[in-house]
């Protein structure tokens, strides 16, 4: 994913192998915690070359077969966090932001072709992405530890009861075989909560997540804003 020539290569090997490819997903992904701030550059860089960059690495290799024979789907994993930004996740979010951007513009400008174009936004999965992450040690005597603290907070209850990745491909699956024309696919119930919570937020109230609370009061304002469920353990 992150290298021009591997993935030129791989996609020779695999084009050399069958005869038309029907199927693109950019699934590889890794995240990174941390503010804008104190977050390193280095990391910054390390995670966009993988979320982003990469996906276009790999479209732009098969794009042209794939266009030949007029027909095909490929499709982009994203997050909820493609369309919902949140304090402390910056990195990750900005990846997957400027994926879906890349892939609702691809999406126009292939439709002529035939080739259709998925979103998949699910929310939290059991994947060892998080095992895969830049190792990052936050700041001692942060100014930000109260974000870092609702983050963890949010973590635990998402990884409480995550969804699996069968059900993330399963809505893969039955969207290309019964060529569902939706461009965006939210899997999870806590992916549907955000998007729909950030949906009927104002960007001024949403701001306020960033305001300096204690833990309690963070809580009782986020089931009001967010919806119940999110932070609370």
């Amino acid at each position: 994913m992150d290298d021009d020539e591997s993935v030129s290569e791989a996609a020779k090997v695999v084009l050399s192998k069958v005869e038309r490819l029907d199927v693109l997903v950019n699934n590889a992904g890794i995240g990174v915690f941390g503010v804008a701030e104190e977050v390193q550059f280095e990391e910054i860089k390390r995670v966009m070359e993988t979320n982003f960059f990469g996906a276009i690495r790999l479209t732009k290799s098969f794009l042209p077969h794939m266009r030949k024979t007029r027909d095909g789907n490929i499709t982009f994993m994203s997050s909820w966090m493609g369309r919902v930004t949140l304090a402390g996740m910056l990195t990750y979010a900005c990846s997957k932001s400027a994926l879906e951007t890349f892939a609702e513009t691809l999406a126009q400008e292939v439709l002529r072709f035939g080739i259709s174009v998925h979103i998949l936004e699910p929310g939290y999965a059991k994947t060892p992405m998080h095992g895969k992450a830049p190792k990052y040690e936050l700041p001692k005597d942060s100014p930000y530890d109260d974000l870092y603290r609702n983050w963890r907070s949010h973590w635990k209850v998402g990884y409480r009861n995550p969804t699996l990745p069968e059900h993330v491909s399963k809505t893969l699956y039955d969207a290309i075989e019964s060529k569902d024309s939706k461009l965006r696919l939210v899997v999870g119930a806590d992916a549907q909560q955000w998007i729909d919570s950030r949906k009927k937020t104002s960007d001024e109230t949403w701001r306020e997540a960033g305001k300096p609370r204690e833990h309690d009061e963070f809580i009782r304002w986020a089931d009001k804003i967010f919806g119940e469920g999110l932070f609370r353990l």
